[in-house]
Parts: structure tokens; sequence; C-alpha cells
């Protein structure tokens, strides 16, 4: 269940392995600015920069076809 102290538990977790220029896999089906709404806060805007600016438009690819989840 996502709180504030979840949020503050992500944000540390991805700027650290950023700032190692370690290896960061994320999967959502958000974009960008939902994912800084959805955090908000201090957090969110933080969150979705970090992610932007590490991984730029060449390292985020967007996957389509059906939902296995929703059988569609």
């Amino acid at each position: 269940k996502r709180g504030e102290w979840v949020d503050a538990q992500l944000f540390p977790a991805i700027d650290s392995r950023i700032t190692a220029g370690a290896p960061l896999l994320v999967t959502t089906n958000k974009d960008v600015g939902e994912i800084a709404t959805k955090f908000g806060g201090e957090f969110g805007d933080a969150i979705a920069s970090r992610l932007v600016g590490y991984c730029g438009e060449d390292g985020m690819h967007e996957m389509r076809g059906p939902d296995r989840r929703l059988g569609t």
C-alpha cells in the first residue's frame, strides 16, 4: 500500500542507483506526468525527474500489446 513512508523509501532507492550509475529497470503503466502526480508531495516531481534524467528518451521503451491482467 503506497503512502508517505513508501514514497520516502522509494526516492532514496532510485536516487542511490542513479548516483552509483547502476542499472535501473522500472516498469509502470503510467507516463512521467502521472508518476509525478501519483507520488505528489515532496517526492513526486523528484522521482519523475530522476527517472527522466537518468533514462532519457532513448532509455524509455513503450511496450504495447494485449494486457494479460485485463484479458485484452
